[in-house]
C-alpha cells in the first residue's frame, strides 16, 4: 500500500488580513474622585469608540463626563467634558 503524498502549501499563499485597530485614551469624570479615571481601549474606528464612550457615560449615574483622545489629541467629550465645538452629542 503506497502512502499518498500530501502537497504542502506555504502559509504565504493564504490571504491573511490583519485587524486594523486604533488606540484611544478615555478619561471618565466620576463624582466620587478628584481625578478622572483613565482607560485605554483599542477600537476599529471613531464611530465605535464614540458608542463605547456613550455607553460608559450611561453605565453609572456617578459618571459625569467622558473625554476621548487618540495619541493625546482630544477627539470629543460627552457630559460635563463636552465642549461647544463637539456639537450636540446628546442624542
Amino acid at each position: 500500500m503506497a502512502a499518498r503524498s500530501r502537497r504542502f502549501e506555504p502559509r504565504s499563499r493564504h490571504r491573511v488580513r490583519k485587524a486594523s485597530v486604533r488606540d484611544f485614551e478615555i478619561f471618565v469624570e466620576d463624582e466620587r474622585y478628584d481625578a478622572p479615571t483613565l482607560l485605554f481601549v483599542q477600537m476599529a474606528d471613531e464611530a465605535r469608540v464614540r458608542a463605547f464612550a456613550r455607553r460608559k457615560l450611561e453605565e453609572d449615574r456617578r459618571y459625569l463626563g467622558v473625554e476621548v483622545r487618540e495619541h493625546g489629541v482630544r477627539l470629543f467629550g460627552l457630559g460635563t467634558l463636552a465642549d461647544v465645538s463637539d456639537g450636540d452629542l446628546s442624542g
